[in-house]
């Protein structure tokens, strides 16, 4: 059996961060925890703009949520990870549902307009619920996730942690969107009112991409509280809900890919930059003016190398070289 390009290139890509570990320091290690569920929040927004033609601000919202029953349930309740986890993620798709429900009919602006307003009730409701949220101190104290009686205690284990779930997420949306369900989905990108006279159900379809998106945030959210130990009102902010932007446009909303590449950029850059200078921020702005005006397709839309020339372009080529 032969296999395609992209298997094989998927397969090198988990072999080199299986082993990553052993060939890095743990810094670099906590890294690139930070990288894999960032760019799985990250790839959430793909699948809405990149995939559904739905601009969103809502992820950091989704992840939030989920953030915070993490918070609650095992900080104030001591319950496992096993059970925690499947509380958090249904919490986000609750929340993601209940908003379909309402933008699912509003496009471009408007619906980028409605996930700017969640975006901001998550934010305020995070900071004035002092009783649930804890308020402008947020939770801290998180304990490191377990799951039957085998503890994350470790940088290199809660790579493991974040990597396998992050991982398996990346296959589920690359499968989602060769279905014929993504395949619809793009289908409305495109032309709404075309998939609509084919018999679609536009509201349907959108809605469902809204609540996977919402899913796949959560458990980004999961895994971020877990990895911090914490978490706070900056969490669902309006700044966090443009790094996500931010992160997805840097290496490009055309494939999931994308997501891992500006994840890679922006937390490297940021890395980098800080230790030289504290307005870090405007150094990682400049790049992404330099990418947008040069590169506008993120940087996944670079082609290296010269291209190869068809049959036409050379005739066409000679044809010149004759006049």
């Amino acid at each position: 059996m032969t296999l395609t390009r992209q298997t094989q290139m998927t397969i090198l890509a988990a072999v080199v961060l299986a082993l990553l570990p052993l060939f890095v320091s743990n810094f670099h290690t906590f890294l690139f925890t930070k990288i894999l569920f960032l760019a799985l929040v990250a790839g959430s927004f793909i699948l809405l703009a990149g995939y559904g033609g739905m601009l969103s601000l809502a992820q950091a919202a989704f992840f939030g949520v989920a953030g915070y029953i993490v918070a609650r349930l095992s900080f104030f309740h001591d319950m496992p990870l096993w059970q925690v986890a499947p509380l958090a993620l249904l919490g986000a798709v609750v929340v993601s549902a209940a908003f379909a429900i309402i933008a699912v009919r509003t496009t471009k602006i408007y619906f980028l307009m409605m996930t700017l307003a969640l975006s901001q009730m998550a934010f305020y409701a995070a900071l004035q619920w002092s009783t649930v949220t804890g308020g402008y101190d947020g939770i801290t104290g998180i304990d490191r996730p377990s799951l039957f009686g085998y503890e994350f205690a470790t940088t290199v284990q809660l790579y493991y942690f974040t990597l396998v779930p992050v991982f398996l997420c990346y296959l589920f949306l690359k499968r989602l969107v060769a279905s014929p369900f993504g395949l619809a989905l793009q289908g409305i990108r495109d032309s709404e009112k075309r998939m609509a006279a084919l018999g679609f159900n536009v509201p349907l379809h959108r809605f469902l991409a809204i609540v996977v998106s919402g899913a796949v945030a959560g458990l980004a959210g999961v895994i971020s509280t877990y990895f911090y130990g914490m978490i706070g009102p900056t969490t669902v902010s309006i700044g966090a809900a443009v790094m996500i932007l931010f992160i997805a446009l840097l290496g490009g909303i055309g494939r999931f890919e994308g997501a891992i590449v500006g994840a890679i950029v922006y937390v490297l850059l940021q890395d980098f930059a800080s230790m030289y200078t504290l307005r870090y921020h405007s150094l990682i702005g400049l790049f992404f003016v330099f990418i947008v005006l040069f590169f506008p397709g993120g940087i996944t839309s670079i082609r290296f190398g010269r291209r190869k020339k068809t049959p036409d372009a050379e005739q066409g080529g000679k044809a010149r070289e004759a006049s």
